[in-house]
């Protein structure tokens, strides 16, 4: 029988991870039983909880994500974003919230989904997934799956958004507590009628990667409680400056769960699902008259976020903000001569989100944090596909 020593310090993290990382590397391994006697240790998650995302002029979505995901040395949060033709820089804001919890458990999973199908056309998408667990759910553990991010990319010509949902759905626990199984689904539809398109081409191909975190721990350090069903929906026009929307007036909706357990120490909201559906108004007088049926629009901007969390008289409420932009004034001199061709639209937006309240009842750390920064972008159709469209930065718990 193989013996395994561990001279290790263990304090500084994660046991469990540290016994498992040992074990690997001497090519054991690690027993259920080793993993349950460490099952009330600390462990570290990374909730994710939307994104701010703008252009400095409109453009396709060639590629675009925001998400929080493990690797080797710890979590990370990343944003991507790639324009069509012209050249831009995108500005972001990632929001997350760091966790730290004795007797509560973080299992990130992640899969990759193509898209195909014709433009004008909803396009489903459903995706199974299995994680099995290091150690067999209790009776006494409380569990749930929530989104832990998207990254979208183009793997033919960009184009322009219509409807693009997620959500995580059929959460079971299976073969004796040792797997859980849901599913991934959701559905997309684009097309691209404008001049920078393929207009005799109507396919649309796209991936998305869909990322998604367990979480667990034993009802006396874990409350899975209520969520809130968030929606919010306007329309916008083509004319001066009195027709621009701005976020902090159109963006804010107002999620509100109840508390179920009035002593749990801290609470976070995390998304279920998210659902963004645009539809192009009239274009009269803007631009070339054959452009007035292009039934979609160019992304300036989009957000989707859990923000400004409170909590009081027995529940939490946060603000959620869902905003979609197309135009703003001056867009056209962002970036010339490109940027000069711009078109500016009239249209509506819908957001449909579903946000889940989980308690922890102890927190060494918890911490809501936003990640800001900028992705300058070549365009010129570029492959989305490379390093230079992704921002990726560690997360840190102070």
């Amino acid at each position: 029988m193989t013996q395994l020593s561990l001279r290790r310090d263990l304090s500084g993290g994660d046991p469990a991870h540290g016994v498992r990382q040992v074990a690997e590397h001497s090519g054991l391994i690690e027993p259920y039983s080793l993993r349950a006697l460490l099952g009330g240790t600390v462990a570290t998650g990374a909730i994710w909880r939307g994104f701010h995302h703008r252009w400095e002029y409109n453009h396709r979505l060639n590629r675009f994500g925001s998400y929080v995901r493990t690797r080797e040395n710890g979590w990370v949060v990343g944003h991507t974003a790639a324009s069509g033709s012209g050249p831009d820089t995108a500005h972001f804001e990632d929001f997350f919230t760091a966790v730290r919890a004795p007797g509560v458990r973080f299992q990130q999973e992640s899969v990759t989904i193509p898209i195909e199908g014709s433009e004008v056309t909803r396009i489903p998408f459903s995706k199974e997934q299995t994680i099995r667990l290091d150690t067999p759910l209790a009776d006494d553990e409380c569990w749930t799956v929530v989104l832990n991010g998207f990254d979208i990319s183009s793997k033919a010509d960009a184009e322009k958004l219509i409807r693009f949902d997620v959500e995580v759905t059929d959460r079971t626990a299976e073969n004796n507590g040792t797997e859980i199984q849901f599913t991934i689904e959701g559905s997309f539809e684009s097309a691209c009628r404008t001049p920078e398109c393929e207009t005799l081409e109507d396919r649309v191909k796209y991936e998305i990667d869909v990322y998604s975190l367990l979480i667990r721990g034993d009802d006396d350090t874990l409350t899975i409680a209520g969520r809130d069903h968030v929606m919010n929906g306007y329309e916008w026009g083509v004319g001066g400056s009195d027709e621009e929307i701005h976020s902090e007036n159109l963006g804010p909706a107002t999620a509100t769960v109840d508390t179920v357990d009035p002593d749990a120490a801290k609470s976070v909201l995390a998304f279920e699902s998210i659902l963004i559906d645009i539809d192009q108004m009239d274009r009269s007088g803007v631009g070339h008259p054959a452009l007035a049926t292009a039934e979609a629009v160019h992304l300036l901007e989009w957000n989707t976020a859990i923000e400004n969390q409170t909590r009081g008289n027995g529940a939490v409420s946060a603000r959620v903000q869902l905003f979609f932009k197309n135009w703003r004034q001056g867009m056209k001199a962002a970036h010339i001569p490109q940027s000069e061709f711009a078109l500016k639209d009239a249209g509506r937006a819908k957001f449909d989100v579903v946000v889940r309240h989980l308690q922890f009842d102890t927190t060494a750390v918890h911490e809501r944090k936003g990640r800001a920064g900028t992705i300058d972008w070549v365009g010129q159709n570029t492959d989305p596909n490379s390093a230079d469209a992704r921002k990726e930065s560690e997360m840190t718990l102070d």
